[in-house]
């Protein structure tokens, strides 16, 4: 793996910066995560139309420090992220020297984003680079039920040792705000889906991230997150 020294040659600084924040972002009358310059429609295949990238995504470092010393630690080389935002954990993984690969719905995150995450439609099969890991983090609920075994293919099929995965579980606000949240589901039936594909469910990998998760922000990770081999 590339250094921290060479691996920052590479980090645009200029890009807008992820927010890492202490305090969840207030409701608002456009949607329950959005800021001023939000998400502002769901797309069909479960994805946003953004307005920008500055500031706009919460990003929570406790967990990257933890996520970037576990895939290093287990040998990995690339991390392919699927829904990845604005790009925020790709560009923190790609400044430590893991080879990413960043896709999300968004139609037009590659110019938000330098193109560094590039369009794709995951609720439709896809064929990427298979990686060492894929991380999928808070996507699968904005997936349509009707695509859920689309989306969950293109997660398995890519992943050559294992999958980081949170799968928001069912909430007040996913009632509230059904149309951003269309597909959350229990943690129980998480693991169970998975395991149906083949997968098993490290539950020691998950305490440890858990336990990293939720000091800068987005405590839910601590209930919906999940390590699976």
């Amino acid at each position: 793996h590339a250094g921290l020294g060479s691996a920052g040659a590479a980090f645009n600084t200029t890009r807008p910066l992820c927010v890492p924040m202490f305090n969840p972002p207030r409701r608002s009358a456009t949607g329950p995560h959005q800021r001023k310059s939000g998400p502002v429609a769901t797309l069909p295949g479960g994805g946003y139309q953004l307005k920008s990238c500055d500031h706009m995504y919460p990003m929570d470092w406790g967990l990257a420090v933890w996520l970037a010393r576990f895939f290093l630690s287990h040998g990995a080389h690339t991390v392919l992220e699927l829904g990845a935002g604005c790009g925020c954990y790709t560009d923190f993984f790609t400044f430590i020297g893991l080879q990413m690969h960043a896709v999300d719905g968004a139609p037009n995150v590659a110019s938000l984003t330098g193109g560094r995450v590039t369009t794709t439609d995951l609720s439709l099969p896809q064929r990427f680079p298979r990686a060492d890991w894929v991380l999928s983090l808070e996507v699968a609920e904005h997936i349509p039920k009707a695509y859920e075994h689309v989306f969950v293919r293109n997660v398995v099929a890519h992943a050559k040792t294992g999958i980081v995965l949170s799968w928001a579980s069912p909430s007040r606000l996913a009632r509230e705000y059904r149309h951003f949240h269309p597909n959350e589901k229990e943690g129980a039936a998480v693991v169970a889906l998975m395991e149906r594909h083949g997968l098993r469910y490290d539950i020691n990998a998950t305490e440890l991230l858990r336990a990293a998760a939720g000091a800068f922000c987005c405590g839910y990770f601590k209930r919906t997150i999940r390590v699976f081999l």
